[in-house]
């Protein structure tokens, strides 16, 4: 019904617009660029939907890409990277960042921008930006400023206003307008079709400078649940986080087809039916302009013998066993064969460098740094003897009290197959251990590892019962059921844990109620600080 119109509107549009005029009529294509997804609540709590369900409402929509971005954060960039790719959608790289006017002030205005990646470059820049907001812009939020901002390369990246937050500042105009200065055809003002007052107004304002200025508008939708149904699942996510946000009175928050956008924006009053078209067009610039962004899933890791070819490093990696074999006080056949068939694995799995790197790194903690490799072991990196001789483990397994079997640490068919070698190294104190790391791969080159925290069964259910009216005698009931499975899981070994199903604790006249709560199991709630992982990187941590 409106292909006249947008025939029209075409030519004036900054972008090759990617779809023909009839199309486009029939099938009204809006991306999504501006949506929350349940990894949003490891820096703003306020969702609880997971990237799968937005994979497929794009899907069921005709659009094309799948956005990582969250409130102060890339999202869960590999996450959607899989999704996007299981769905033969487009990955996009994105963030909804903070901003503020400089970084290093105490300033908790928290200005809103949508950011997002044109190519892999962009990507990265994106990454460096939000990783200084962490490292010397954090003040309650990780924010940004327009000193970082303005250091990434203007066509690298897109950036929209975002919602009214991006407007906090009183002179918000003229920073924006800075903004439209550097990124031009880049940049966009985000208009949105809520009914409210404040959005009215600055709609108005927002048209006022795109027409004073010749600045680009485009529909944003700030999705943070896929239907209002589904809105109930946030809500239980902001009373488990004790948060309110009033402010929201009044908000479309949902991701609904195009002809409801256009259809709120017309009841909004302020747009008239060739700008609201405009900027839902707008929106098809990630289609053309942004280039498919492929993330390398190969192994990355560090190398201690840069230069050396692989032959060669195996040959130092063989020559360190056979010295420390050659100092063992107990030597049997059985272990010699057993030394081969180990170094064979991980010669063969390609992946030498994970051991040398790891023994130069606790080998320099120990002798420069004061590190203590303590006696006992954890995973099960002491199932190798090679571990013991590169000084990775103090445990014999060919003296140990009960079996230890090589191939529950690694097998070349496991390695092959994307599964790490994983080596928990048990040391007194970190600092000797990341200093090391520091020295042999750069400042950046080794960086905490954050853990992501979802709903577990429990919380899960309280979630559940409290949003649908669950029988407090039914809810408090199957909360002790499941507080015996996690006990039960708390003292049980590793092997026994497989063998441990929480519906064995829940008894049948109750089984069905609980699996209602399933829905709710697995959405991402919190972000910690590992209590001992961290990154080693050949390169800057910052910019992956």
């Amino acid at each position: 019904m409106y292909e006249e119109l947008i025939k029209k509107i075409i030519p004036t549009l900054s972008f090759d617009f990617p779809y023909s005029a009839n199309d486009y009529g029939k099938n009204l294509y809006l991306e999504n660029y501006h949506c929350h997804k349940d990894f949003s609540n490891t820096a703003t709590p306020d969702c609880a939907e997971s990237i799968e369900n937005f994979a497929k409402r794009v899907k069921k929509f005709h659009a094309k890409c799948l956005y990582s971005g969250e409130h102060g954060s890339q999202g869960n960039q590999f996450q959607v990277y899989k999704v996007a790719e299981s769905e033969n959608l487009k990955y996009i790289h994105s963030t909804e960042a903070y901003w503020v006017k400089d970084r290093k002030e105490k300033d908790r205005t928290n200005c809103h921008m949508i950011i997002v990646a044109k190519n892999a470059e962009g990507r990265e820049d994106i990454n460096f930006a939000l990783s200084m907001a962490n490292i010397d812009g954090y003040y309650y939020k990780p924010r940004i400023d327009l000193e970082l901002l303005f250091n990434i390369p203007k066509e690298n990246v897109i950036v929209t206003s975002a919602c009214i937050a991006g407007w906090n500042y009183e002179d918000a105009d003229d920073i924006w307008l800075k903004v439209h200065e550097y990124f031009g055809d880049n940049f966009f003002l985000e208009v949105q079709a809520n009914n409210t007052e404040p959005q009215k107004k600055l709609n108005r304002k927002i048209l006022g400078l795109a027409k004073k200025h010749n600045i680009q508008i485009i529909c944003g939708l700030d999705s943070h649940y896929i239907t209002e149904e589904s809105s109930i699942k946030r809500d239980q996510i902001l009373k488990y986080k004790d948060i309110n946000y009033p402010e929201e009175d009044g908000w479309y928050m949902d991701y609904p087809d195009t002809s409801t956008i256009i259809d709120r924006f017309l009841e909004q009053g302020v747009l008239s039916l060739e700008e609201i078209l405009t900027a839902i067009m707008n929106t098809n610039i990630f289609v053309s302009e942004c280039q498919t962004i492929v993330l390398d899933k190969k192994f990355k890791i560090p190398s201690v013998f840069k230069g050396k070819t692989y032959k060669e490093k195996c040959d130092i990696y063989k020559s360190i066993l056979n010295k420390a074999y050659a100092k063992e006080k107990e030597k049997s056949k059985e272990k010699a064969d057993g030394i081969r068939y180990e170094a064979k694995q991980v010669m063969e799995s390609g992946v030498v460098d994970y051991f040398l790197t790891s023994k130069a790194i606790v080998d320099d903690a120990v002798q420069n740094e004061g590190g203590i490799l303590t006696t006992t072991s954890r995973g099960s990196a002491a199932s190798f003897i090679t571990n013991k001789l590169l000084g990775l483990t103090t445990v014999d397994r060919f003296n140990a009290d009960i079996p230890i079997y090589p191939e529950r640490f690694l097998t070349k068919e496991r390695v092959l197959a994307g599964q790490m070698p994983d080596i928990d190294l048990n040391v007194a104190t970190q600092e000797p251990f990341v200093k090391a790391a520091r020295k042999f791969l750069g400042e950046h080159g080794c960086y905490p590892l954050m853990a992501i925290e979802k709903l577990k069964e429990k919380a899960a259910w309280q979630l559940y019962a409290g949003a649908n009216d669950v029988k407090p005698e039914d809810a408090n009931q199957i909360s002790k059921y499941l507080d015996e499975y996690n006990k039960a899981l708390k003292y049980a070994d590793e092997e026994e844990k497989e063998d441990i199903h929480v519906e064995d604790y829940i008894p049948s006249e109750y089984i069905d109620l609980f699996r209602k709560s399933n829905e709710y199991q697995g959405i991402t709630i919190n972000l910690k600080v590992h209590a001992c992982g961290h990154f080693i990187f050949d390169g800057d941590i910052r910019r992956e």
